[in-house]
């Protein structure tokens, strides 16, 4: 974070009620390592009567776990915001159409047969794939703890929150403008360097931030987040403090208010210790 202003806008963050905190790329090191000092800046942020929310692509059993520590009273919002909840209560969630989950399984199918290396996940209270082998399982389990590789996807395509699509080539080639014939109701969205979910539109990581904004009586004045990637733009709308990584899309740079140190720098904890005096 810049030096100059700091300390104005340290008198202007002493409102903030509710920091939400994107994972990949964000919270999380290079690597999806979890920072040594993560556990100690929640608890430190909860002294200090403000809630520490992840909000992540990944699925609600992934983030309770790696939060397993704090996840009491935690708000989650997974998913992209289609699958919010607290100590596993729902506050907002938003499925898929079957016809669509459906549609998406084929498309993969068609690509995969076509020589492309994809691979799908139906994101439901459990997460489902048909692709088994390590290559795809190695990347795909780090996202996704409550999971089952079934033999057809078929019969999983209800009640779906968020659909993952992996492509170990570059989305934008084929995979992108395939989804993109969805048609309304669905936001396709690069989500990594090799992913691009299928979400609800009506479900979004802003609309995921707005509802428990709702929720818990907390304004967007009274709110920080923190995001590096596009699906985390929406929740910039919400928030009065928004902070794109240094490593962030550029997109995600122009989107936000204010610019934080990489994640590889640690630059979420490197500014809520300088903007609430952590002692970290």
């Amino acid at each position: 974070m810049h030096d100059s202003g700091l300390s104005l806008l340290r008198e202007a963050a002493a409102s903030v009620k509710l920091v939400v905190v994107d994972m990949d790329g964000t919270f999380l090191l290079p690597g999806k390592i979890f920072p040594e000092r993560g556990n100690e800046l929640v608890a430190r942020l909860r002294e200090r009567g403000i809630i520490f929310c992840p909000a992540s692509g990944r699925q609600y059993q992934t983030l309770a776990d790696m939060f397993s520590a704090h996840v009491e009273g935690m708000p989650i919002i997974a998913e992209n915001g289609a699958n919010v909840r607290r100590d596993g209560e729902p506050l907002a969630t938003t499925t898929l159409p079957r016809e669509t989950s459906a549609r998406v399984v084929e498309i993969v199918r068609e690509l995969s047969a076509a020589g492309e290396d994809v691979g799908t996940v139906l994101c439901g209270e459990k997460a489902y794939a048909e692709r088994r082998d390590s290559a795809f399982l190695d990347e795909t389990l780090a996202y996704y703890h409550a999971n089952a590789i079934v033999p057809d996807l078929m019969p999983h395509t209800e009640g779906i929150y968020k659909i993952g699509v992996l492509s170990f080539a570059d989305p934008l080639r084929r995979v992108i403008p395939l989804l993109e014939t969805l048609g309304p109701g669905v936001d396709v969205v690069r989500s990594g360097e090799l992913w691009t979910d299928v979400n609800p539109s009506a479900a979004t990581k802003g609309t995921g931030l707005a509802g428990l904004q709702a929720s818990l009586g907390i304004s967007p004045a009274q709110t920080l987040c923190f995001g590096d990637f596009n699906n985390d733009i929406p929740m910039f709308e919400h928030a009065r403090f928004s902070f794109a990584m240094a490593n962030a899309q550029p997109d995600v740079v122009a989107a936000a208010r204010y610019v934080a140190p990489s994640n590889a720098e640690e630059g979420v904890l490197t500014v809520l210790n300088d903007l609430f005096e952590l002692g970290l």
